[in-house]
């Protein structure tokens, strides 16, 4: 069966994305001007009917899951993905960050930010090592994250940010480590992309929400869950007794994509990025330590 395409019209009678050749067919027919492509997924389709892509760009979905949101201990899921059996494709797992040496507990991470963050950073690792390994292949990347606050710490308010030395209101901003090693990454890969690319005007990284269930959305939530899953793999010997415990109970159930997107914020939140609400765990059935969920979306 041959893969699927989306036609895209940008000029044409009729505008648009089509799934079939004869709607294709009807829109750019008898049109004094036709600007059309065809391409893998939708996405990309769409973003060239609004004027997007000018160059090569292939939507990566990012996504990062949390578990026990905010609370000591804390795991999550690392998931990249850029489509059905694709070797860079990334699941796994990632651990909130231990207390300060000498501090008690510290402040709670965000693991579901981090762990987004760190997917973000990992992907443009790899790519730009590409990059630089297949100079003349080099493409643009649309990073699919449903989290605003994540693309604003990267795009808008990391602007503003990072010419008042990274700050907000004068407090420290949450993640700020990997807020500054995502844009740092996001700035070389656009000089490489654009030296690549014979000096185009058009930045190598593009960000976008994704605006659908679609493949990529499902494929990178399934990456999400099983980074976090990782965790639950036997400890290394010789742990610490009384640590916490993060093994699984058989028969307690999935957790299921999240239905909630963000709106769209007014501004940088006081304090800098916080993430999405978390539930309260609760005990296992026959008691036992208490069992960190999946921090909603």
């Amino acid at each position: 069966m041959p893969d699927k395409r989306f036609y895209a019209v940008r000029s044409g009678k009729t505008p648009g994305v089509f799934t079939k050749k004869k709607s294709l067919t009807n829109s750019v027919d008898g049109a004094s001007e036709r600007d059309y492509r065809s391409f893998a997924n939708f996405d990309d389709a769409q973003a060239y009917v609004n004027g997007e892509v000018d160059v090569p760009h292939e939507t990566v979905y990012i996504c990062g899951m949390g578990r026990g949101n905010s609370k000591r201990g804390t795991v999550g899921g690392v998931g990249v993905w850029y489509g059905p059996k694709d070797d860079r494709n990334l699941s796994r797992p990632i651990f909130g960050r231990p207390p300060a040496k000498g501090k008690g507990p510290g402040p709670p991470p965000n693991v579901r930010q981090r762990a987004e963050l760190t997917a973000i950073i990992r992907m443009l690792e790899a790519a730009l090592k590409r990059c630089l390994s297949h100079r003349y292949k080099t493409k643009g990347i649309r990073i699919a994250v449903e989290s605003e606050p994540t693309i604003l710490a990267l795009t808008e308010w990391g602007e503003r940010w990072e010419r008042n030395n990274y700050q907000h209101d004068k407090r420290p901003i949450d993640n700020v480590d990997l807020i500054i090693q995502a844009r740092e990454l996001i700035k070389v890969y656009n000089a490489v992309f654009k030296v690549c690319r014979s000096n185009c005007a058009a930045d190598g990284i593009l960000f976008r929400r994704p605006e659908t269930q679609n493949e990529g959305t499902k494929g990178v939530y399934q990456l999400g869950f099983d980074g976090a899953g990782l965790a639950d793999a036997p400890p290394a010997p010789g742990p610490k007794k009384g640590g916490p415990s993060f093994n699984k109970s058989p028969g307690s159930g999935s957790v299921g994509p999240p239905s909630k997107s963000f709106g769209r914020p007014q501004g940088p939140p006081r304090g800098g990025m916080r993430g999405g609400a978390s539930q309260r765990g609760g005990r296992g059935r026959g008691g036992g330590a208490p069992r960190p969920p999946m921090a909603r979306r």
